[in-house]
């Protein structure tokens, strides 16, 4: 359908084309919506296979802070990425869903930081496992609301204005892929913002002595 719509919108101009935008962009969310609720459904059903491989997580993190350069840009958000001075960090995961998780999280950090804010993303050694903490400048998250936010379709309060949409399943579906690999995972509320946590296991020659 949003092919159809493109190629209408193409050849039309004025308010004919402004509805045909709307069309197409209602037909991606729509899209997204569908792939999520699937996504979401094989991980409950647990017809999801981990493709376990061992992968640099800190080039995965790098990879991801990337798709977010324009937003940081315009909201003249600073990202700090402290790797302890390690240059690489190889886990054992599925990287495709974990990617997922790391990109759900940086979603989430810059749709909340406020601007002129700070992003902070850090990455520890932790005995057999690596840390990785997502952290942003900004209003916390109030009340019973961080207790249920893991929820499908679950809503924030609304003293963290949203600028950027979603489909509400980004956090249930992160939860499952975590739990999937029996990654512990958490939200904290901080002086100054908030923190999304994940632990993976860690490759074992790097294993912490």
């Amino acid at each position: 359908m949003n092919s159809y719509a493109e190629v209408l919108g193409d050849s039309c101009d004025g308010d004919k084309k402004n509805y045909t935008e709307v069309i197409v962009e209602e037909g991606k969310n729509i899209s997204k919506l569908l792939n999520d609720l699937i996504g979401l459904i094989k991980l409950e059903d647990n017809s999801v296979d981990l493709n376990s491989e061992k992968f640099d997580i800190l080039e995965l993190i790098k990879i991801n802070l990337r798709k977010y350069r324009l937003d940081l840009d315009e909201k003249k958000v600073g990202v700090i990425l402290d790797s302890k001075g390690m240059e690489e960090v190889w886990v054992t995961g599925d990287k495709f869903r974990l990617s997922q998780v790391v990109n759900n999280f940086l979603s989430n950090a810059v749709s909340y930081v406020e601007n002129g804010g700070k992003i902070r993303v850090n990455i520890y050694k932790k005995q057999e496992r690596v840390l990785v903490e997502v952290i942003n400048s900004g209003p916390k998250i109030s009340g019973n609301h961080i207790d249920y936010i893991w929820e499908p379709f679950y809503k924030v309060d609304e003293s963290r204005n949203r600028k950027y949409g979603g489909t509400g399943l980004g956090l249930a579906i992160s939860k499952g892929i975590l739990e999937k690999h029996g990654s512990e995972h958490g939200v904290v509320n901080l002086e100054d913002g908030v923190k999304f946590w994940f632990e993976v296991k860690i490759r074992g020659e790097q294993q912490s002595t």
